[in-house]
């Protein structure tokens, strides 16, 4: 820091290897490094603190059974003065068409839409950041017409009966206690 007198430099430059105190400079001050303050231009630095987008809620992995949805939201904040932040996901780094929300639904699943590489980046007029990696698992088609409850052996000997209970649809089926 310096300051100047007619475009010459007066007083020393001096270098703070930590922050200065910050104070009103030239309010009230008669004098700088033994000189007067007359002719003297004051510099003012302003410090900001502006800032990128920061996502506070990433997106998640997922398993979703064909032909449910898929929704996965993402949160972000930034410095008001940024202006609005913008959304764009993408998929294996491909932006998906439309997809320019918080929110990305695909609705309904199918099997192409399985990958590991769901993201979104988020922008605002300071610059950009970029979410985690989301994956997508999509799970076979569960049954949509129900199954016989009975079946029965061809003399009509054996019948067996079938009763599903506590299934949730998932992969991973309840044990048996």
């Amino acid at each position: 820091m310096s300051a100047y007198a007619n475009g010459a430099q007066i007083g020393a430059t001096y270098a703070f290897g930590t922050n200065p105190p910050i104070g009103f400079a030239g309010i009230g001050q008669t004098g700088f490094a033994g000189k007067s303050v007359a002719g003297i231009q004051w510099n003012y630095w302003a410090l900001s603190t502006v800032l990128r987008p920061v996502i506070i809620q990433q997106p998640v992995s997922q398993a979703v059974a064909v032909g449910d949805a898929y929704t996965n939201t993402v949160s972000a904040i930034a410095d008001a003065n940024g202006g609005p932040l913008s959304y764009r996901w993408f998929n294996n780094y491909v932006p998906i068409d439309g997809a320019t929300n918080t929110t990305l639904i695909i609705n309904p699943v199918s099997a192409g839409d399985a990958g590991t590489n769901y993201y979104v980046v988020v922008t605002n007029a300071y610059g950009a950041v970029t979410s985690a990696m989301a994956s997508l698992t999509v799970l076979p088609g569960v049954i949509t017409n129900d199954p016989p409850s009975q079946l029965t052996s061809p003399d009509g000997s054996l019948v067996l009966t079938f009763a599903v209970s506590n299934f949730d649809g998932s992969a991973n089926c309840p044990s048996i206690a």
